[in-house]
């Protein structure tokens, strides 16, 4: 018989013990150490060629004699409607954002994350109120970065997640052009 130290993390599956003691495998839903990941963005598509514009991008500008406009839904050209497409629903073949992991992917906590890992998930070394405004106010400085991240955690997941403490993948990656 194989050990699993010699199978299991080639198949990308990772042991871990969770609060009861019990030991768990399971393998990563992102990959591997090399593989490709694809960022999804909110977009909506236009023209005879159906070319993308995404929603990061886009600012107010003239489009001919038609006048954009933000509407509710998404934008308005003069009597034309285009409505953002959820990042959800997203082709590959748009995505111009590209990362390859350059670790195996491991499981922690969400709690257990590090002032630079923190920093890095959104803050870039910069003051959480600068880079989130709508989230952190100016008197939020007294609050460690793995705080403010818990905070940041608690807006995009529901409030109370970062209390559960659930479990994560931590992830290594780096921006690749294709």
């Amino acid at each position: 018989m194989i050990p699993f130290e010699e199978w299991g993390p080639k198949r990308g599956i990772h042991l871990f013990r969770i609060d009861t003691g019990s030991v768990i495998g399971m393998p990563c839903p992102y990959g591997r150490k090399g593989d490709l990941l694809w960022v999804k963005e909110g977009f909506f598509l236009y023209g005879f060629y159906n070319k993308p514009t995404y929603k990061a991008d886009f600012s107010e500008y003239q489009l001919g004699s038609l006048k954009c406009e933000h509407s509710s839904t998404g934008l308005r050209f003069g009597n034309w409607d285009f409505h953002w497409k959820s990042p959800l629903f997203m082709p590959k073949k748009y995505a111009r954002i590209w990362l390859e992991l350059t670790a195996d992917p491991i499981p922690q906590r969400i709690q257990e994350i590090t002032e630079e890992d923190a920093d890095a998930e959104g803050f870039g070394g910069d003051f959480p109120h600068k880079v989130f405004p709508d989230i952190f106010f100016n008197d939020m400085g007294h609050l460690s970065i793995p705080e403010c991240f818990g905070i940041l955690f608690d807006t995009y997941n529901g409030p109370g997640t970062w209390d559960k403490n659930p479990w994560v993948w931590k992830l290594e990656f780096k921006r690749i052009e294709k």
